[in-house]
């Protein structure tokens, strides 16, 4: 994968500098910082891909975090299998469902297994070894050997560091061999999400970049069930969960899209669903995590051209 950067750039420099690296695939974002705000926040809004214009260094850094956790979850891309009932002439129905119910059932058997010292020893030195080049992440790994806890279990995962982009990615590609390790951490989510289900019917909100391929296939799925393969990151605000889109840029070959799904804890059997925002990381977003795994309808795609943007509609089903 390309390498993405972000920019830091002074305001003496930026109306010299932004207009000559701003298409630059390699950028993902630009951040202005000077001494007067007014005399540069209207010429950068020209630039998409500014993320903002700020004056405080403790600002600046703040915003990098929040928008870099943004950013993370768009260019994750999304791991789903379709459970097919209507059969396929295309594909192997029987292979298309077999992958569907295979990742369910490795989800609850990685809840059920009990998980040992050992694993968690394995576990930190995979995680070591991974980021041997990155001390910032060691840090953190360091960190999380030291004071882990099964009830931060959620300010961890939502934490912008190693565990999201490694346990995702072992969820995303179905490392089993990796997973068995995180099977600690995965059980430990699942009881906070438990513990903290929501017990009102809500909607929420994600924005996701999608190709043209994921999107066609999801345009002749409609009526069909939907698994998502890793933890699901959601937000009760539709602003919230659009933030990002309306300061990014993605390639020619990804479509915005924003999934709206109407969720019923009536429905919940195994896979819970929970408003995280006290537990997480990032405790002033609005975040609603689903349990890896969940089931979605889905309902209906459909372009809204007032906001150039893909709409997805999907509901919560029965597990």
């Amino acid at each position: 994968a390309q390498d993405r950067l972000i920019l830091i750039v002074s305001g003496r420099l930026s109306k010299e500098f932004i207009p000559q690296i701003h298409n630059l695939r390699q950028v993902s974002a630009v951040y202005i910082y000077c001494w007067d705000k007014k005399a540069y926040k209207q010429w950068a809004k020209q630039f998409t891909k500014v993320g903002s214009v700020i004056v405080k260094v403790d600002d600046l850094i703040d915003q990098i975090k929040v928008d870099q956790k943004d950013r993370g979850k768009q260019e994750e891309p999304m791991s789903m299998n379709i459970y097919n009932v209507r059969g396929n002439a295309d594909k192997s129905t029987t292979e298309l469902n077999g992958h569907f119910i295979h990742s369910l059932l490795l989800i609850d058997v990685l809840i059920r297994m009990k998980s040992t010292d050992t694993d968690k020893k394995k576990l930190i030195q995979v995680c070591k070894d991974e980021y041997t080049d990155n001390d910032h992440q060691l840090e953190i790994v360091s960190e999380f050997e030291r004071h882990y806890k099964s009830k931060k279990a959620i300010w961890w995962y939502t934490r912008d560091a190693f565990l999201f982009s490694m346990l995702n990615k072992a969820l995303r590609v179905q490392n089993t061999e990796l997973l068995l390790l995180f099977r600690f951490v995965i059980h430990d989510i699942y009881e906070r999400l438990k513990k903290y289900q929501c017990q009102r019917p809500i909607q929420v909100y994600r924005y996701q970049p999608m190709s043209t391929d994921e999107l066609n296939a999801l345009r002749q799925s409609i009526g069909q069930f939907i698994s998502i393969n890793s933890f699901f990151s959601t937000s009760a605000d539709r602003d919230v969960a659009l933030r990002f889109s309306k300061r990014s840029t993605i390639s020619n070959d990804l479509h915005p899209i924003l999934f709206i799904i109407d969720a019923d804890p009536r429905v919940v059997k195994s896979k819970p669903f929970a408003d995280i925002s006290s537990h997480s990381y990032f405790p002033l977003e609005c975040e609603i995590l689903f349990m890896v795994g969940c089931i979605f309808r889905l309902i209906d795609i459909y372009r809204d051209d007032n906001e150039q943007i893909w709409i997805i509609k999907m509901q919560l089903a029965e597990d």
